[in-house]
């Protein structure tokens, strides 16, 4: 009995070694459930689609791509929201693939890490001469206005020359500043974004909605590598269906996309979020040779349930990755 009792123990006090490696016991949300981990995908499988005839009977785990070198990640923001904890949560999943710093013109609340384990904390506001270093550029609900325009025309020429790519998470204060930023609007895929305040007076809100709505990807987000939770088109579309739909495990769905004209002539929709015959565009992806920019929109005020949901949040890991994986040039 004494020597069962040692092997128990044993075995639970190993299993909280690995979970605390794991940093399954940090939150930066309280009641947030931190997926568990998927098995990662090789360097090279899955960065092309599978043949659909070699789909597997049984459905696969969402893949999380894996990065040839580490990729330096800077994000930007107003404030430090549960969404920014959500992305970095889910970068430090792959903290050999993603090393970011974040900066919030509203400091993070005391004791709240702004940075991976391998950087330093920034100590100011970032300048054009920082970029430098940069790979992918996040601008998670920043005010434009908040940044010289040398500063985004430094993003336009490294975004045109294909040496940075650039996410643009938008909530609903600042999306229609930054589409007309004069250097942001030669690069961003879409066009039009409208300003979030009343036509009249009651007046409905652009892109503001009564119910919650779905967001389900188009033909082409389930085989993009933004956004494809699997290579096999036929079951990321599946993935992507049950996500939308009101019995999933943590719908998907949101009460705001900011409202576009469309995407640019050279940009493609792969995430609609499905609001009756208009269908806004969620996720749109540049197809300009070389130049690699999200317009993510929707996500950003996801409701509460995409957190929770134990296929949601795998695939939602996945999904938040491949974002950095496709604008890296890590995943095609």
């Amino acid at each position: 009995m004494k020597q069962s009792a040692w092997i128990v123990l044993l075995f639970f006090v190993t299993l909280g070694v690995a979970l605390w490696a794991l940093k399954a016991f940090d939150s930066a949300k309280p009641g947030v459930t931190v997926p568990e981990t998927a098995a990662p995908v090789a360097p090279g499988a899955g960065a092309e689609l599978a043949a659909p005839d070699a789909e597997p009977k049984d459905e696969p785990p969402p893949e999380i791509p894996t990065f040839a070198e580490p990729v330096r990640v800077l994000l930007l923001g107003e404030a430090h929201r549960s969404f920014t904890a959500w992305l970095e949560i889910l970068w430090d999943f792959v903290p050999q693939g993603i090393r970011w710093q974040a900066w919030y013109a509203t400091p993070a609340p005391e004791g709240v890490r702004t940075q991976s384990d391998a950087l330093p904390a920034l100590t100011a506001k970032p300048v054009a001469a920082d970029l430098e270093t940069i790979e992918v550029l996040v601008l998670a609900g920043v005010d434009p206005t908040s940044f010289p325009a040398d500063f985004w025309a430094r993003v336009a020429d490294r975004v045109k020359s294909g040496s940075l790519g650039l996410l643009v998470a938008t909530e609903n204060r600042f999306g229609h500043a930054t589409a007309i930023e004069p250097s942001l609007a030669t690069i961003l895929p879409v066009t039009g974004a409208k300003a979030v305040t009343p036509a009249v007076r009651g007046g409905d809100l652009p892109g503001v909605y009564k119910n919650p709505v779905s967001l389900r990807a188009t033909a082409a987000g389930t085989k993009h590598a933004a956004t494809r939770l699997v290579s096999w088109p036929g079951w990321s579309r599946k993935m992507w269906d049950q996500q939308a739909s009101a019995q999933a495990d943590g719908r998907w769905e949101t009460k705001f996309c900011a409202a576009v004209d469309g995407p640019a002539p050279d940009a493609t929709v792969l995430v609609e979020a499905q609001a009756g015959p208009t269908s806004p565009a969620a996720i749109v992806a540049s197809d300009a040779p070389n130049r690699r920019v999200l317009w993510v929109s929707g996500f950003f005020d996801v409701a509460d349930g995409a957190y929770r949901g134990s296929k949601s949040g795998e695939r939602f890991r996945a999904m938040c990755i491949s974002w950095i994986a496709w604008l890296s040039g890590d995943r095609v």
